[in-house]
Order: C-alpha cells, then structure tokens, then sequence
C-alpha cells in the first residue's frame, strides 16, 4: 500500500496541486466471519493532554492473539500492556496467545498546526483552543484474532469520550476515523441524510451557499455508482489558503474535507476546492468496484469535476487542466500505466499527481468520443474491468465497437502507454 507520509511530503512541494488520498487495500481470499464483538473505550488521559488511553475488556475471550493495526502514514504499532484482575501488568506481544483481564495502549496527538489540519496526513490531532479530536484507525486501532479459527474478531465497537461507538470495519473496507468536539449540522439531500461537522462556523454560516451544488453533485454521482448508502457523514476542517496544500480523504464511515479560508474568509474560489474534495471522496465511497489505484484515483477526480459542470463553481475542462499542468511537470510524459507500476511497485509517489491531472483528462475525452456516438461514460462504469492494472480486453472491445478503433487508438496512446524514460 502506498506510504501517505510519502506522498505528502512529494505533492505538498506542488504549490497548486490538491492532495486527495483515499485508503486502498489490497482484495482479500475471505471476508472473515463475525464471531463476538468487543468494545474499546477511548478516554482522554488526565494528566498529558496530547494522550489518549484505550481500554478493551478481554476477560471472556480465550484462546486469541492480537493483531496489528492497518497501517498508513508509517509502520509504528502501538505498545500494549495486559492488565489482570489483581491489578498486576506485563508487556504484551503482538499475535501471541493473550491471558488478560483487559488490554490497553496510548495514542499520542499531535497538536494542529496554525495552518490547520490537513486530513490526508491521517494523523491523530487534537486541536487545544477548538477542543477537536481526531483519530484514524491506521496505526492506533488494534484488532484481535481468534486462534480456535483462525478468524478476526469482527463488530468490534469504537466509542469516543463523548459515548458515541462505531464499529471496526473490515480490512476489505476503508479505515475508520473519529472525531470529536465539533459543531454539526443534518441535511437532507432527496431522502439522503448528510451529517456535515466543521471546526469552523463559516462552513455552517455559509451553507445556502455551497449546499444547492453539493445537493446537485451527490444526486449526480449516486446515478452514475449505484449504492445502497442511505446516510453520509462529512467533516470540514478549516485550512490557511496560503499554506499552500488542501487535502481530504475517504474513510468507512466519514468523509475528510478542507475548506480553505483566504485570509479568514471562505471565499467563492473556497468553496469550489471545498466541493471538489467533496465530490472526490463522495466518489470514493460511492464507487464500490475494484480497481487499480490509477484507475479509481483518477475517476473520482473526474467525476469530482464533471459533477460541478452547469453550476456556479464549475471548474476547467479536464482535457485543458492537463495541458497546462503537463507544461510545468516533470513526469508529464509518463502514460497512467507506467505511473501506475512507479507508484505501487517503486513506491515513487511523485507520480502520483499523473492519476488526478492526466488520469481526469483520459477519461474526459473517452466521455467526449462515446458522446460523439450517441453515448456516456456515466453508461459504461458499472462495465468497466481490469486485468491486473490494465482495462480488460473486453471492456476496449466493447469501447472499439462504439467508437471505433482509429479514435481508441489515438485515445489510448495520448494516455495509457506513452513513453516513459525512466522505464527504459
């Protein structure tokens, strides 16, 4: 999987370049069976203000090992301790055999910068003159494992220090964040309920301002990726424009998002990046096909931006927003497949800009040529498949007969498979 540390620190040097980061898991044999459920309690510690406890109840459970959490930003795993009935306390190893009555660890916040925070990082922070907290399942939330069947332990519950649980998704599901300490608000978008949390009232204040759009671009996207999602959560963290970076990400139960404040307002051109993570993440989530990340990165900046088209915070058309980022970027010759392999066999994430800039652009002009035959992207998504990284051979036939081949061709050699220097 790739290092979100890594990827941070490559894009955050791209001064206009908007980070979206979703979690991306590799496909499992086997959904594990849901067993027994168990419940962590998170607790503020009262005497570090940037720790947080969690305590699990294990005295029932026998014959189980802990597993480590999923990790992300680095590979740094929390340090446990089994806690007896007589109060007595030992060390406890990972994917042992574990006797205890409770086991516990600590989570260390950062504290949010003055420029605000950025949830693409997925760092624990906490935010000491809002009073918000943040935790990411990566690297914080263990998990356990029952030796007798060798199955995870699924419908474990997370509750915070304000007494609200969520449960533990799957490894085969994005991770799960929590938050807390925030201002929300309940909308509700043609029977779809939306949760918005933001740490800054401008969000809220200004809500007739964006919500029109947003309303339009969910109804949109929920045509285009079927889902049986009745209910989204979305948090907006405010971030300083002139920090120069705005990121988001996608989790199994709430939706990441930075609003940017240019000079302590939350101006048109705000709100546009605003709903433009939005609608990335909305993707994410709403887009429940397996695909390679080239692929799902770059159809949810695509359709991020085609949902915007027709309203007042429309952006620029994909294919000229490429053009003119190719001119400055130094891997603008690289086809999505050859970034594809840089990035997940490489791990060189300075790649990854290529899914968002050239990857919207590929797929904007494969729209425009099915168009010119009298159809849609929106009609070919659920028929999309791959082999490996790469499209299948029956969904570019299928693309052939309706475009033809001379026009696939050229399509297909603008941005799949162009030269790639560093590749040879």
């Amino acid at each position: 999987m790739p290092s979100l540390a890594h990827i941070y620190l490559a894009l955050s040097r791209l001064l206009s370049l908007l980070i979206l980061i979703p979690y991306s898991v590799s496909a499992e044999p086997a959904m594990p069976q849901k067993l027994q459920s168990l419940q962590y309690e998170i607790a503020l510690d009262p005497d570090n203000l940037n720790q947080l406890n969690v305590s699990v109840d294990t005295h029932m459970l026998n014959n189980v090992s802990v597993l480590p959490a999923r990790a992300a930003v680095h590979k740094n795993q929390p340090t446990l301790t089994c806690v007896k009935a007589d109060g007595s306390i030992t060390s406890l190893a990972y994917k042992e055999p574990i006797d205890c009555d409770r086991v516990e660890w600590t989570l260390q916040l950062n504290e949010v910068s003055k420029d605000g925070f950025d949830p693409s990082t997925q760092v624990d922070t906490r935010d000491p003159i809002k009073g918000w907290y943040f935790v990411s399942e990566t690297n914080s939330l263990i998990r356990f494992n029952d030796l007798s069947r060798n199955k995870e332990i699924l419908g474990s519950m997370i509750c915070t220090p304000d007494k609200l649980c969520s449960e533990l998704p799957s490894t085969s599901l994005p991770p799960l964040f929590l938050v807390w300490g925030l201002d929300c608000t309940t909308l509700d978008i043609d029977g779809k309920l939306v949760t918005v949390h933001s740490d800054t009232p401008l969000v809220i204040k200004n809500l007739q301002r964006w919500k029109p759009t947003l309303k339009k671009q969910l109804n949109y996207l929920n045509h285009v990726f079927p889902n049986k999602l009745t209910h989204w959560q979305m948090v907006f963290f405010s971030r300083d424009k002139a920090a120069k970076g705005v990121g988001g990400a996608a989790g199994s139960n709430l939706i990441l998002i930075n609003a940017l404040l240019d000079h302590g307002k939350l101006t048109d051109d705000s709100i546009q990046m605003m709903l433009r993570i939005a609608s990335h993440e909305s993707t994410h989530v709403m887009n429940t096909q397996d695909m390679p990340s080239w692929a799902g990165e770059s159809i949810a900046e695509y359709y991020a931006l085609k949902s915007m088209r027709g309203s007042k915070f429309e952006m620029q058309d994909p294919t000229e927003r490429w053009h003119e980022f190719a001119v400055t970027f130094p891997y603008a010759n690289t086809g999505l497949f050859a970034a594809h392999r840089h990035v997940n066999e490489k791990e060189e994430y300075q790649y990854y800009p290529l899914f968002y800039f050239e990857g919207a652009a590929f797929w904007n002009d494969l729209d425009n040529a099915l168009a010119v035959s009298g159809s849609s992207l929106d009609d070919w998504i659920t028929n999309l498949s791959f082999s490996n990284y790469y499209l299948s051979d029956k969904f570019i036939t299928s693309v052939i007969k309706q475009i033809g081949q001379d026009k696939w061709q050229e399509i297909s050699e603008t941005y799949l498979e162009q030269s790639d220097q560093a590749d040879k």
